[in-house]
């Protein structure tokens, strides 16, 4: 079966971001018009994809080793397009609306898709793909997210104690200090348990979190000796801008939706139930299906090109894009959201 589209599309993000700063001026915010405007406006006009894999198409697809190649090849893609950056937003003509746009453009990139293919690579057992992954998140400064999002958010999700579920009635900007901040402490406190389970030392460079807090570090700094401050400051930023990208989307994946506690006290197993998806034909192609993000919960390790859609699901009513975009105006969420969330509940409580 012909998947070429769906592996093209990964491209459309760094092409678009390094035309627009090369272009100069306000064409440097190109990458963020063609992910918030553009794809939004697509995704209304070409509709929904409600089509499942057949057991045949599945097996086919999920045996390909075209989608594993072609994101090591965006991953290399990403890596030179940052090193790219770095050293173009030094260029003594580089004007401070074109620098902004630069931070925004390589945080979009390395936000929008990079964490999406290193979110994905994390769960894999192969050691050449879960290191894809880290030096993807090594990019955005947020390489705990390897620990905190396997061990700790797939585990409770749906959960209080999970700090990448958003609860109901939760702004957007209540959210997201909750998130990064409950994400390291939770990150460290999986990577600390694991240490002393194996008889190591916690503060030590044997434990991953300090290695994960290391690595960045002397990324920037590498980053300062062959490129300037700037470049440093460059690197600061677009993590900032990729960060945030990242938590808005684990914002939308589970608002509101809670498990249920059973009645010897135990927490029902995670259930397509517990995850937010959408349909939308484009992004999904853009975004590698995460937004089919029920099933990634329910089965982890299936490759994100066979992801299905589950009827049983709640659906967000556009793509990821306009849903960032709504998030930001919690009284437009909240009437938006709230109401799904009322109609999805009485459908499956009844």
């Amino acid at each position: 079966m012909s998947v070429l589209p769906f592996y093209c599309s990964i491209f459309i993000f760094p092409i678009v971001a390094v035309l627009g700063i090369l272009h100069g001026g306000w064409s440097t915010y190109a990458v963020v018009v063609v992910a918030f405007v553009i794809l939004p406006l697509l995704d209304m006009v070409i509709g929904r994809d409600h089509r499942n894999l057949t057991e045949e198409q599945y097996k086919e697809l999920e045996q390909k080793k075209t989608f594993r190649v072609m994101t090591m090849v965006y991953a290399l893609c990403e890596i030179t397009v940052t090193l790219w950056g770095a050293w173009y937003i030094v260029q003594p003509q580089i004007t401070m609306v074109e620098f902004i746009g630069i931070v925004f453009s390589i945080g979009v990139v390395n936000g929008g898709l990079g964490i999406t293919i290193a979110n994905e690579r994390v769960h894999k057992p192969t050691r050449i793909e879960q290191w894809c992954g880290k030096i993807l998140l090594l990019l955005t400064w947020y390489m705990h997210f390897t620990i905190e999002h396997v061990a700790g958010h797939h585990v409770r999700v749906g959960t209080k104690e999970d700090p990448a579920t958003a609860r109901l009635g939760e702004s957007l900007y209540a959210f997201i200090p909750r998130t990064i901040v409950g994400g390291f402490i939770s990150a460290w406190h999986i990577s600390a348990y694991k240490q002393r389970r194996r008889n190591r030392p916690v503060w030590s460079l044997e434990n991953p979190m300090i290695q994960y807090q290391c690595l960045p570090i002397i990324f920037a700094g590498l980053l300062g000796l062959l490129f300037g401050t700037k470049a440093m400051v460059f690197f600061l930023g677009e993590s900032v801008i990729a960060i945030l990208l990242l938590e808005i989307v684990n914002y939308l994946e589970h608002y509101g939706l809670e498990r249920q506690i059973l009645s010897d006290g135990r927490v029902e197993n995670v259930s397509v139930h517990h995850s937010w998806e959408t349909r939308a034909l484009l992004s999904n192609y853009v975004l590698l299906r995460l937004q089919r993000h029920a099933d990634h919960h329910v089965h982890p390790l299936r490759r994100y090109q066979t992801l299905r859609v589950h009827d049983e699901s709640p659906q967000l009513p556009a793509g990821y894009p306009a849903m960032m975009l709504l998030a930001t105006i919690p009284p437009l969420w909240r009437k938006v959201m709230h109401k799904r969330i009322d109609e999805y509940r009485q459908h499956v409580f009844r």
